[in-house]
């Protein structure tokens, strides 16, 4: 499932980001529902669709802004000096990450994502070498 228009929509996702910031943001699925609530208003503001859609949009904006959020999360880390995130925002999330239950997660994913991204090349070379023949 992909949004229509996935750039202007993802866009509209990630800005939704600077509205609030939650103190247990420290990733998406840390996020509390009241604050995915109020992106998911934020994005419902400015994009409209016809309302039998509604369940279709709000399952592709879900996965789209995990992914944004993800990336958020990675700007911020990387570039807290120019972030406007509040002090005990950076605080919190920051001694979460810090935390070796944290850190062991962290490398089990970047793992499991080479190992889909090799998986996803291999098929990819393949499909290449089934069409060119």
């Amino acid at each position: 499932m992909r949004l229509f228009s996935s750039g202007p929509c993802s866009s509209v996702i990630y800005e939704s980001f600077g509205e609030r910031a939650d103190l247990n943001g420290y990733s998406w699925a840390t996020l509390s529902d009241e604050t995915k609530l109020l992106y998911w208003d934020e994005f419902h503001k400015k994009c409209h669709w016809d309302d039998a859609k509604t369940p279709l949009v709000q399952a592709c904006w879900e996965n789209k802004a995990k992914e944004r959020y993800k990336q958020y999360i990675y700007n911020i880390s990387s570039k807290w000096k120019k972030s406007t995130l509040k002090k005990t925002l950076w605080t919190s999330w920051t001694a979460r990450w810090n935390t070796e239950d944290f850190k062991k997660k962290s490398e089990q994913k970047k793992i499991g994502v080479e190992v889909r991204s090799f998986g996803d090349m291999i098929r990819h070379t393949m499909t290449i070498l089934v069409y060119t023949h």
